[in-house]
C-alpha cells in the first residue's frame, strides 16, 4: 500500500505558513532523533501496483473512505475534509491491520 502525504510541523505557535515550513524542513533534515513536532498528513492511499501504473481502480472519494476506516487514525477537518493526521509513524500498526 502506498500512502501519499506530507510531513509537516505542528504549528502550535501560529507562525506564518512560510515560517512554519522553514522550521519544519529544518527539523526533518536535522540529525536529531526526536521529531515530535512533525506529523505525517496523508491525503491518499492506493495499492503499489496502481501507484506504479499511475491509475487507480477507485475514485478519490472512495479511497478517502478507505482511509477513514483505518483504526486509530483521526480525520483532520482542517485539510479540506480530505486528509488524515497521524501523530506518529504508523507502519507496524497498518501492517497489523492487514494493509
Amino acid at each position: 500500500m502506498v500512502f501519499d502525504g506530507e510531513l509537516i510541523r505542528n504549528n502550535v505557535d501560529n507562525l506564518s505558513d512560510n515560517e512554519n515550513f522553514r522550521i519544519g524542513t529544518g527539523i526533518i533534515g536535522s540529525n536529531s532523533k526526536t521529531k515530535s513536532e512533525i506529523k505525517f498528513v496523508i491525503f491518499d492511499m492506493l495499492p503499489v501496483s496502481e501507484f506504479e501504473n499511475g491509475k487507480s481502480s477507485k475514485k478519490y472519494k472512495e479511497r478517502i473512505e478507505d482511509l477513514k476506516k483505518l483504526k486509530k487514525l483521526k480525520f483532520n477537518e482542517s485539510f479540506k475534509d480530505k486528509s488524515l493526521e497521524l501523530v506518529q509513524i504508523f507502519y507496524y500498526q497498518i501492517r497489523s491491520e492487514g494493509y
